[in-house]
């Protein structure tokens, strides 16, 4: 075996990702062209076979200034074929060696791998994986405590899949909660359309995320970013949005009501259909006030078409990645998040993905996670991560770092 600086050799390592079981975006080629245009330090690091060349294992390393050092970071790898433990004990240590010559501290792999597997209700699907937190420590590197809660950067700790293996366009909606199926169909009967966006599009795109972030306190990507994704990842890349034409909504409502109206009046006439004519009363409430909403949002909107929701996903060939969203609250009403996700799960259908990974939850099961209760109604498991495994490179440095971590409450 030997270990290389395999960066040049991006379509073979792309291919490599791309045949791995636990091959993802953020260990593709792209993800590496992103790095280098945020101007980070990144390399693609392999163990070769030494006669064949062939790749055995390898990840796309960052690293960047921490006091008293680099941190080497290798998130979401590495990727294998086969995880082999003299492979990986073989990459751990000419890791350690390659950190050592650049001045680094410490060593951090996240391997995109999962611990175990849990229902909606926080009950165990899977036994805990633990002889996949032995192999990497037999390499040398120490398990960190597990960790709940959400991220915007580096690797989730718990996510939310849902398999797609076996589902079709025809059947798939029955695979969802019944709320989201009844609010899937409203939105479509209103005229709720879903599409993709230009590149010359991506500010509206911004400004969505922007919005959602401030309102819900986490961090946004820049505009830049998306811009470079979008060149980057080409057709895999999808900024969608959800969209409805407001006065052809507004014409659909004014017709509903008047249909319910009409039927109400001639139940009324008739004996014994009081309780009919509650409910369709009822109705004619609720239609009556979603028209005085639609001429409102229409008076106040510049376009007749408003946008209501955003998100990205990429493609890889193992699954599709939910990354980042948002919506305006004042357009809840119209169901667009819910639009967008139905639609990419059907389009993950159409490419033969197996996988659809809504990404990161906070790992919380008593409700008080609002994000986790959407990804749940669209039938899935919560995952709990592997995790991050750490090796110092300088022990000595590294130990008085973690100290002063702990003494100022980030450790």
């Amino acid at each position: 075996m030997i270990f290389a600086d395999i960066s040049d050799r991006q379509d073979a390592w792309q291919n490599f990702v791309d045949a791995s079981p636990r091959g993802n975006f953020a260990q593709s080629v792209g993800q590496y062209k992103i790095h280098e245009k945020a101007q980070r330090n990144v390399k693609i690091l392999a163990v070769l076979d030494e006669n064949t060349n062939d790749i055995l294992m390898g990840g796309l390393i960052t690293w960047a200034h921490v006091k008293m050092g680099q941190a080497f970071l290798m998130d979401y790898g590495p990727v294998a074929i086969n995880y082999n433990a003299d492979v990986l004990n073989f990459f751990v240590q000419s890791l350690l060696d390659y950190a050592k010559q650049r001045n680094g501290l410490f060593l951090k792999m996240t391997p995109d791998m999962y611990y175990q597997n849990f229902d909606n209700h926080g009950e165990a699907l899977s036994e805990p994986n633990d002889d996949l937190i032995a192999l990497y420590e037999n390499a040398g590197l120490k398990h960190q405590p597990f960790q709940n809660g959400m991220t915007t950067d580096g690797v989730a700790s718990w996510q939310y899949v849902k398999d797609l293996q076996g589902l079709t366009e025809d059947n798939v909606m029955k695979s969802y909660h019944s709320q989201v199926q009844k609010n899937v169909k409203k939105a479509r009967k209103y005229g709720v359309t879903v599409r993709s966006l230009q590149r010359d599009e991506l500010p509206m795109f911004h400004q969505i995320t922007e919005d959602t972030s401030n309102r819900r306190g986490f961090h946004n990507k820049s505009l830049t970013y998306y811009e470079h994704a979008y060149d980057i990842y080409k057709d895999d890349a999808y900024f969608m949005v959800a969209e409805v034409n407001l006065r052809d909504y507004l014409a659909k409502v004014e017709q509903e009501l008047q249909t319910v109206q009409n039927k109400r009046d001639k139940l009324a006439l008739k004996k014994d259909n009081e309780k009919q004519v509650l409910n369709l009363d009822n109705q004619i409430k609720s239609l009556h006030k979603r028209v005085a909403t639609a001429r409102k949002m229409l008076a106040d909107s510049a376009n007749d078409v408003a946008i209501l929701s955003a998100a990205m996903f990429i493609i890889t060939p193992q699954e599709v990645s939910y990354l980042f969203g948002g919506s305006y609250q004042e357009y809840a009403d119209f169901y667009g998040p819910q639009s967008i996700q139905d639609y990419m799960i059907r389009e993950g259908i159409r490419r033969q993905i197996p996988l659809y990974n809504f990404l990161g939850i906070a790992g919380k099961f008593d409700g008080s996670d609002g994000v986790f209760e959407f990804k749940t109604r669209f039938g899935g498991y919560a995952q709990l991560m592997l995790g991050s495994f750490e090796m110092p490179v300088l022990p000595t440095r590294y130990r008085v770092y973690r100290f002063l971590k702990k003494l100022i409450g980030r450790g």
